[in-house]
């Protein structure tokens, strides 16, 4: 084979490297809050696997490695003309995963969800989806921190059941799990017969579990039922914020038999509270240790805004509850409450700042993030989010229980966003180019509560500087617990936009 034929075999078989690289190979995502760091379940969040990049570098390399230079630099000036035409092609066509639900899918669950959602409220009309999602999220850490303790995890007993505990039985107690976060919690389905309501949920979570020393992260994607009796009311906010006895209010601690500690009561599983009736793990992997540079595709910002099937009837009860028109009152939620939140929770989770932020962030939110600025700071690594800029904000959704109100918005922005170690040495993402992407972020409020801003750096309480708020969420100053809305708007929910299910 001549020269000429030896470099006419390596062009064709660059062009076909190029096509694979272009066509199998995504474009990496930062990690910013919320942004695919925090968690990763089965539907994807966070990408802990392989090291990013774009194989860009990688075929350049080997372009002047293979051939001569009177061909190697027009191939790569070549090359990168149609990788720039690609990816611009790619940023309009919005192209979306083919395992994802459609949009149509999306917004037909969410309608059913409405649905089923009223059903439940005509004949229990103290549920709240807010406070069920937390208490969800406290069965959810208290039952795999204690699940390979059999002496705690009867601590939980009518609120899990017994089938579900007696697998752990004779599991070796030497293993613990820790550090559990929640991700994202979705209602799934909702039914209601004669005898009981049953409530399917997915949970998308990872925890460290260690034994004999040797520590293993783990990203889960779980789904469980919940069951209650039928024609039972849901407790109030102080008793599902919290898992106690449905008797006597004190914190849970049952016998093997469900017998509460503090005043004897039994109590039957799923007969005054809800109770995990089943569960099944749908996805499980483990995270790489090289997880905070390593990251998954920006998936759906080109996707249309999933709003609720009855956004408008939704503004027009809100503005009436509040005496004003949703007009006016959207200025208000727009410039007070979104865009300061956001702009502040950006520059504080840059600077490493996170507990500065307590008294904007519901308990839940607060952890989970909490946690991975701890991982940040322990590795010497800092995610900077440069020039961060809010293009627009779309509304979604607004709901309203008995006890609160929640609005969730899609905001869309862009950010300079990268991570770098202690020395500034860009390791990750791209310190130079702002990167697009939308997240929706939902606020709660406690219901009658008309505060509709307040100084970023003050208790809403008493005023004072907001320096001294405890990990559970309490002013050291008026002893005022400020993370349940009480006082005003708090952030309880961040979800990445082809997370978004309505």
């Amino acid at each position: 084979m001549n020269i000429k034929s030896k470099n006419t075999v390596y062009f064709l078989f660059i062009l076909l490297f190029l096509f694979v690289i272009l066509v199998v190979t995504g474009e990496p995502a930062f990690a910013r809050p919320g942004g695919g760091q925090s968690y990763s379940g089965g539907g994807g969040g966070g990408d802990y696997g392989g090291g990013g990049g774009d194989g860009i570098g990688l075929l350049i390399y080997l372009i002047f490695s293979l051939l001569p230079p009177y061909i190697s630099i027009p191939l790569v000036i070549i090359i990168l003309i149609v990788y720039s035409i690609y990816k611009k092609k790619k940023l309009k066509s919005g192209d979306q995963i083919v395992s994802k639900p459609t949009y149509a899918a999306v917004a037909q669950n969410s309608q059913t969800i409405q649905q089923q959602l009223h059903s439940l409220m005509a004949t229990d009309p103290n549920f709240s989806r807010i406070l069920f999602l937390d208490f969800v999220s406290s069965i959810y850490v208290k039952f795999h921190t204690y699940k390979y303790q059999p002496q705690n995890l009867t601590k939980i007993t009518p609120f899990v059941a017994k089938s579900i505990i007696d697998t752990f039985k004779g599991q070796p107690s030497n293993t613990q799990v820790n550090e559990i976060v929640i991700g994202s919690l979705y209602l799934v389905q909702i039914s209601i017969s004669a005898d009981k309501v049953q409530i399917l949920t997915e949970i998308n979570s990872n925890y460290t579990s260690t034994t004999a020393g040797k520590s293993t992260r783990y990203i889960v994607t779980e789904r469980w039922m919940f069951e209650r009796a039928a024609g039972i009311l849901s407790a109030t906010p102080e008793k599902m914020q919290k898992l106690s006895c449905p008797s006597c209010g004190a914190p849970a601690d049952f016998s093997e038999a469900g017998v509460c500690a503090h005043c004897g009561t039994t109590i039957p599983p799923g007969k005054h509270q809800w109770m995990v009736s089943n569960r099944a793990i749908v996805f499980t992997d483990t995270v790489k240790t090289n997880s905070l540079l390593s990251y998954a595709p920006e998936v759906g910002t080109n996707y249309p805004t999933v709003c609720s099937p009855t956004l408008n009837n939704e503004k027009q009860y809100f503005a009436n509850a509040h005496n004003t028109s949703w007009d006016q009152y959207w200025s208000v939620f727009y410039h007070n409450i979104a865009s300061k939140y956001f702009l502040e929770i950006y520059k504080n989770w840059t600077d490493l700042k996170w507990k500065d932020l307590r008294h904007l962030l519901s308990d839940r939110l607060w952890e989970s993030y909490n946690f991975w600025t701890e991982e940040y700071k322990r590795n010497g690594y800092q995610n900077k989010l440069d020039d961060t800029q809010i293009m627009k904000i779309h509304l979604a959704k607004i709901e309203a229980d008995k006890f609160y109100e929640a609005i969730t918005v899609r905001i869309f922005a862009s950010a300079k966003d990268y991570v770098v170690d202690r020395n500034g040495k860009v390791l990750a993402g791209n310190s130079k180019t702002p990167r697009i992407f939308s997240e929706y972020w939902t606020f709660i409020r406690r219901k009658g509560v008309e505060n509709d801003s307040y100084d970023m750096k003050t208790c809403p309480n008493c005023g004072a500087k907001a320096d001294k708020i405890a990990q559970g969420g309490v002013c050291e100053y008026c002893g005022a617990k400020i993370t349940s809305g009480d006082f005003s708007w708090v952030l309880a929910i961040i979800t990445q936009d082809e997370e978004y299910k309505g």
